[in-house]
Formats: structure tokens, C-alpha cells, sequence
């Protein structure tokens, strides 16, 4: 595994990670909704419970752009995927869901 400090293009990772990553400590719930973020390219959930999912979804998804991706890590777990399908619905929200692996989903928003 690479570290932090490893190279690419001549930038290190952790000065991209200083420069474009904003770290927000607390629990979704109580920090999502209020975070310093305004338009995201990708989403990554890991909530892995149902009301962990929700607190994360439901106010980063309207600051997803559109093409951007939502990378779901624990799909294969029933409260997730619940609540990923619970706020689809309610969303009205049809792009396909593609499988990454035995747990982890993403789609790729067109509206």
C-alpha cells in the first residue's frame, strides 16, 4: 500500500488531499447538513445502517453534479440498501444501479 506522501505527477497526494478534502469530525447527523461543501463530483457512502445512510444522503445528494457518481460501500447490507432504495424512490430517482463488487454499487446521476 502506498502512502500518503506518494508521488504522482510531481504533487503529493497529501498536499491534493490539504488542498481539495475538507475533514468535518463528527457524526453525519450532526455535521453533513452544514458542512463547508457547495458542489460534490462523487458521493461515497459508508454508512452501513439505514438511518447512517439517510443522514449522509439526504444532504449531500442535491450537491452531487450532474454526471457526477454515488459510490455506495455497503450495498449488500439489507438496512443500507434500504435506505438507498427508500431515497430513490422518494427522489424519483432512476439511473441504474451497477454493481462494483460483492458489497459496493454506484450510478452516475443524470438529472
Amino acid at each position: 500500500m502506498k502512502s500518503a506522501s506518494t508521488r504522482c505527477g510531481g504533487t503529493s497526494i497529501a498536499t491534493v488531499c490539504s488542498t481539495t478534502s475538507v475533514f468535518v469530525k463528527g457524526w453525519f447527523r450532526d455535521t453533513l447538513h452544514k458542512g463547508p461543501v457547495e458542489r460534490l463530483a462523487v458521493l461515497r457512502l459508508d454508512g452501513d445502517l439505514y438511518e447512517s445512510t439517510m443522514d449522509a444522503i439526504l444532504p449531500l445528494y442535491p450537491k452531487l453534479s450532474v454526471g457526477g457518481f454515488v459510490i455506495v460501500d455497503d450495498y449488500n447490507l439489507d438496512m443500507c440498501r434500504k435506505a438507498i432504495q427508500d431515497y430513490r424512490e422518494r427522489m424519483n430517482i432512476a439511473d441504474e444501479i451497477i454493481p462494483i463488487d460483492d458489497a459496493g454499487v454506484y450510478w452516475r446521476k443524470s438529472a
